[in-house]
This record gives C-alpha cells, sequence and structure tokens, in this order.
C-alpha cells in the first residue's frame, strides 16, 4: 500500500510539480476605437497581463528569484492589441511585433497596412526596466512572457479576463521585430522559445528580422553559454552574430524566417558574417541599399560636426515581405499574394581598415559590400535609388559605428553626397521624364519580383517625381 501510494503521488505531482509557464489574468483597462479598415472597425486594447515562469524553464537566473507556493515565478507585463471590435469577422493572423526599448517599433512601417490586410496586432512588455516582471538579474523571462502571451492571443491557454474584453482566437501567428527588437527575435528562436512548452509544436509560424542579422540580445542562454558578464538587453559588443544553422536548428518548430539587412548593418553590426543567398521554405535573406535608420543632428555624430543624412527608406518593402510570409504561412486573406522572392545578397569583398565608419570583429574576418562606380552596393535587392542614382551613401556609416552601449546608434545612419548637375547628366539623368520612366519601369519590376505592393507603388512614384533632376 505504502508503495501504491508513493507512485500515487509521483503520478500526480507534489506541490510545485504541475507547475507550468502560462499567463493566468489579464486586466483590460482601456478599449478604444481605432479605425475601420474595408468595413471591419477595429479597437486598440490595453491593459496588463498577468501570468508564471515554471521552475523548469531556461531562464539564467531563474533559481535565485522568488517562488509562489508552487514554485513559480510570477509576473505582470502591459500590453497593446489592435484587433476587430467584438461582433466583427476574426482575424486569421496575428503579428506580434516584439518592442525597441517599450515602444512599437514596427508600426512605423505597417501602421494601418496589416488592419487592411485582416491582420491583427499586437504587442507585450519584455524588457527589463520596462516590464515590471523582467528582474535585472534574470532577463530570460521576457522570453517567456513574449511566448506566453502569444499562446495566450492565441487561444491555446486559458486566463482570467477582468474588463469586458477577450481576443479572438488567432491560428497564425508572426513574430516581427526591427534593429535590437529583431535581436530579440533571434534570440526567442535559437533558444527555443518558440516551442509550446505544451503541445511540443511551434508557436510562432513566421517572423521578420529588420536589421536583424544574426544579431542576438545578452539577456540569457546564449550569453552565458559565451562566457557574458551580467545581462543586458542589446547586443555584446564582441558577440559573434549567428549563423542560419545556429538559428535555424529545430525543423519541426521553427518558423519561415526572413532576414533583412540594411546596407549601415555591414558596417556597424557585421552584416557580412550571416549574408547568405540560401533559399528554402524556411527561410530567405534579402540585403537592402537603404540605411538602418534615418540620422537627425546630434552632436555625438560625426564629430559634432553637420552631415546630410541619407534618407532612403525600407517601409514599402517590409510590407511586402510580411504579406509574403503571410502566403508562406497559410493565411487564407494572403493566398493571392506574390511568394517570398529567393534570397537577394550584396557581393562582398574585404573590409575597409583604418575608416571611421568601420566596426571591426576582434579575430574575425568581416567583409562589406562591394561598391559600384556610383559609390552603391552590387547586387542584394535593387531599389530604383540604386540602379539610376542621385548621389552616393557617404560615408556609408555614420561615425561612432560602435556597438558598445545601447545608445550608441549612429552608426546605423549613412551620409549622402548629393551629384552635381554635370554627373547627373554624365549618368544619363538628364531630365524630369527620363528619370521618372525608368524609376516607374523599376519599380514594375520589382513588384513582378515581390518585393513591392502594386498598391505602394504610386506613392513611391509621387515621391520620386519630387526628388527628380
Amino acid at each position: 500500500m505504502q508503495a501504491l501510494a508513493i507512485g500515487l503521488l509521483l503520478a500526480l505531482g507534489a506541490t510545485g510539480a504541475q507547475a507550468a509557464s502560462q499567463v493566468t489574468r489579464v486586466e483590460v483597462l482601456t478599449v478604444i476605437p481605432s479605425g475601420i479598415y474595408k468595413d471591419v472597425a477595429y479597437v486598440r486594447v490595453s491593459g496588463t497581463v498577468h501570468g508564471v515562469v515554471a521552475p523548469d524553464e531556461d531562464v539564467v537566473g531563474l533559481d535565485a528569484l522568488p517562488k509562489n507556493t508552487n514554485g513559480e515565478v510570477e509576473y505582470a507585463s502591459r500590453f497593446e492589441a489592435i484587433v476587430p471590435r467584438a461582433g466583427q469577422s476574426a482575424n486569421e493572423a496575428l503579428y506580434v511585433d516584439a518592442e525597441n526599448r517599450g515602444t512599437a517599433v514596427s508600426q512605423g512601417a505597417l501602421g494601418g497596412f496589416l488592419q487592411a490586410k485582416a491582420t491583427s496586432y499586437a504587442r507585450v512588455q519584455w524588457q527589463t526596466a520596462i516590464s515590471p516582471g523582467v528582474p535585472a538579474e534574470a532577463q530570460g523571462i521576457g522570453l517567456v512572457i513574449l511566448r506566453d502571451f502569444a499562446r495566450w492571443m492565441a487561444g491555446r491557454t486559458p486566463a482570467e479576463v477582468v474588463g469586458g474584453w477577450s481576443p479572438p482566437a488567432h491560428r497564425r501567428l508572426i513574430l516581427g521585430g526591427i534593429s535590437q527588437s529583431a535581436w530579440l527575435v533571434n534570440t526567442f528562436i535559437a533558444e527555443g522559445f518558440n516551442v509550446d512548452p505544451k503541445t511540443k509544436r511551434r508557436v510562432f509560424d513566421g517572423a521578420i528580422a529588420i536589421d536583424g542579422v544574426g544579431g542576438w540580445l545578452a539577456i540569457n542562454r546564449i550569453a552565458a553559454d559565451r562566457g557574458v558578464k551580467g545581462q543586458h538587453p542589446y547586443l555584446d559588443p564582441d558577440g559573434v552574430p549567428l549563423q542560419r544553422a545556429e538559428l535555424l536548428k529545430r525543423p519541426k518548430t521553427d518558423p519561415v524566417y526572413v532576414d533583412v539587412a540594411n546596407a549601415t548593418d555591414f558596417y556597424r553590426l557585421r552584416a557580412g558574417l550571416t549574408s547568405t543567398a540560401h533559399t528554402s521554405d524556411t527561410f530567405r535573406r534579402y540585403d537592402f541599399p537603404s540605411p538602418h535608420a534615418i540620422g537627425a543632428a546630434n552632436p555625438r555624430c560625426n564629430d559634432g560636426q553637420p552631415i546630410t543624412y541619407h534618407s532612403l527608406r525600407y517601409a514599402p518593402y517590409m510590407r511586402a515581405l510580411v504579406l509574403g510570409i503571410e502566403k508562406a504561412i497559410g493565411v487564407k486573406a494572403a493566398a493571392k499574394a506574390r511568394p517570398l522572392p529567393p534570397s537577394a545578397v550584396f557581393e562582398l569583398g574585404p573590409a575597409p581598415s583604418d575608416v571611421a565608419w568601420f566596426n571591426p570583429l576582434p579575430g574575425v574576418e568581416v567583409t562589406t559590400p562591394v561598391l559600384d562606380a556610383n559609390g552603391w552596393p552590387k547586387g542584394g535587392v535593387r531599389f530604383p535609388e540604386s540602379e539610376q542614382p542621385l548621389g552616393r551613401p557617404l560615408p556609408p556609416a555614420v561615425s561612432p559605428v560602435t556597438t558598445a552601449s545601447i545608445s550608441q546608434t549612429c552608426g546605423n545612419a549613412a551620409g549622402w553626397q548629393a551629384f552635381a548637375a554635370a554627373e547627373r547628366q554624365a549618368r544619363g539623368l538628364v531630365d524630369e521624364d527620363s528619370y521618372l520612366t525608368r524609376y516607374q519601369a523599376a519599380l514594375r519590376r520589382l513588384e513582378a519580383e515581390g518585393f513591392l505592393l502594386s498598391e505602394d507603388l504610386p506613392k513611391m512614384a509621387a515621391d520620386a517625381r519630387t526628388a527628380a533632376p
């Protein structure tokens, strides 16, 4: 009898043995109108998610934190969602925006585009000092929060909801990030958090990392295994980027993953170490001639000297890629979209030496783009601006070009040198009509290739008319 009793205890689990990470309670604080898209009314919902982290999670520093009676670490974190109003048709797809320093970073490029494509939007705090639930000594809890918030939004885990609103179950999930939040995307996937702890299936079906380029955050296991001292929600300055095989090493649960490098990433983030033309059902890499960010006057940049910044933007290309991911993961609303194009990467060569606009990696040979006669990278995704340029991006990254801290971001921007009239004429850019004819032809080519959407072409053509010689 005693043996039987012990067996039953083991089967049922003693106190804490059945602990499982998940969102347990949600406080809805506001529900306000957020526009009408294709006759569907949306609302913006904000509130706080409460949840628990089970003791078996691979979170560095978890053991030392206070626990509840089940041996779990409890947390609270703010969230926001933009979804169809109650009574409207539910969306199949949800785009979860990995916050960048607590901001809705993808909204600048996507905005109402997602809603117009029948896609919901959401974000949740994951970063220490921004989320009250993420302690500085165990920042990997932010990875658990992100995963379990997505599981809840997908209707895969129950939770008590206070406030009169509950999300519809989203069947397809996409995780997206830009810059710091793209490195969160990478860390999340590489460390195995895209695996649902209950079902062992994938959490996110697709992912896009703008400026991802193999970067990872020093917040958990990768950092610990590589000997990084302490935890911080940014790159390790001398950290070697993750190769594709290190990032996507779980075929059964890896998402369809799109990695985008902007031109400045090759000088600041060593993007040449991860640039690959590999194309598969689950991987694409695209190298863009645009800068990581548009610079602004900053006395800490360019030795305090005034500089004209390169202002080429990648937002319409990102929109097309998000829709391509939706098609790839089977979202019905994206069934007629063009498929993701094959990978398109720059031609690379030896990195420059003894220049202020390159960030070397000690002991590692880093490559940078080979430049054409006009000073633009060869290969990659051929934006119209790089095929018939009105100037050159110089310097290709603004000094200081460093990853030493989260606040030193000058190198995300590039300088700009406009061509004089004689230089434009030498390149055949003698009048507005000829320039616009060639520009529009390039737009149509990019649409046919799947890098642009037809709805974005009129505005791009109008902007080109403003810039035309």
